[in-house]
């Protein structure tokens, strides 16, 4: 009996999953994959879930990692990296993963996108260089 339960709990997170990816990847670029072992990694490692988040505009790339339960009441996402393009500072950056990953038990990969974006809003986006207007109108001058 208990295995006829946790079959369909671990059914119906692979649902719950396919629905969370698919409504993320209509507003993000997103890759996804089950790791597998490398050189020197533990053997749970082939197991965890790991998430790439590109957020557009912005230039940020978020890299979490979620245990094969993922997304169980019981399950934590983990936010491993965040990688800045355009102009992020370390500091920015620094920043903006302190607070994903400080911001309490975040249970989905969404609710971790979401505190991104929220901690991106409250600080400066940085500009692209081809919309600089120093550089605009330093050529104008000329």
């Amino acid at each position: 009996m208990r295995l006829i339960r946790e079959s369909r709990v671990r059914i119906g997170g692979s649902a719950k999953r396919d629905l969370e990816i698919a409504a993320l990847r209509k507003k993000y670029v997103v890759q996804w994959n089950y790791g597998g072992k490398t050189k020197n990694s533990v053997p749970e490692a082939a197991a965890w879930l790991y998430v790439r988040v590109t957020i557009p505009g912005v230039g940020i790339v978020v890299e979490m990692r979620a245990p094969p339960d993922y997304p169980q009441i019981y399950t934590e996402v983990k936010c491993t990296q965040v990688v800045g393009v355009m102009g992020w500072t370390n500091k920015q950056l620094n920043t903006l993963k302190s607070v994903a990953c400080n911001s309490g038990m975040v249970t989905t990969v969404t609710a971790m996108v979401q505190n991104i974006e929220e901690a991106i809003k409250s600080t400066t986006v940085p500009v692209d260089v081809s919309c600089d207007v120093s550089l605009l109108k330093t050529n104008e001058d000329n």
